[in-house]
């Protein structure tokens, strides 16, 4: 229940609306090449210890906590070749999806290797009213740095924004920003912001 104003007038809800938010899905990305391995840095920020996974590069760094860390597998070979072994061939941090062979390890330092992972996209759903009152939720486009609220449609306005970040099991009221109409509230005098 509430009210927004459109056009110039109020636009009551009168009911709560019930809303399925879709879980984050889940990309599968199979055999992506990475020509040359650099050795493991433990001694660096996360997303400077090795190799990026590239589905998960955003600018310089690599989006944190996406990786579904059990589907990881580093192999010589495209297809169902034999992975190699986690902390005796590569060393990976997996908040920050970077990769690096270990010295001593059976990845060569020229030699090309393929990994196959899964992560799970963010996305920003809205909930839009239109002149009516009618409600509907509409869903994001999915992604892994910087997500944007969908559009919309003709004679709606957007009333409150959902984040849905990537492995989400459930929706709680902090995935939820409401969207406040009107000016900023002036601060009272000898108030700070």
């Amino acid at each position: 229940p509430g009210s927004v104003t459109m056009d110039g007038r109020d636009v009551k809800l009168s009911d709560a609306v019930p809303f399925t938010i879709a879980p984050p899905q889940v990309v599968k990305i199979r055999d992506e090449m990475h020509a040359q391995v650099p050795v493991y840095n433990p001694q660096t920020g996360g997303w400077l210890r090795g190799a990026k996974l590239k589905a998960l590069i955003a600018q310089e760094c690599t989006a944190t906590g996406l990786l579904i860390q059990a589907s990881v597998r580093v192999k010589p070979e495209t297809g169902a070749s034999e992975p190699f072994k986690l902390d005796a061939d590569y060393a990976m941090d997996m908040l920050w999806a970077t990769f690096g062979r270990l010295d001593g390890g059976a990845i060569g330092a020229d030699q090309p290797v393929y990994v196959d992972y899964d992560y799970s996209p963010s996305r920003l759903d809205s909930v839009f009213v239109d002149a009516s009152g009618k409600a509907r939720l509409a869903a994001g486009e999915p992604g892994t740095a910087l997500v944007y609220p969908p559009e919309p449609g003709p004679g709606e306005v957007a009333v409150a924004n959902i984040w849905v970040p990537g492995k989400t099991e459930s929706v709680t009221a902090e995935n939820l920003y409401p969207i406040v109409f009107g000016p900023p509230e002036e601060p009272e005098v000898g108030e700070t912001q």
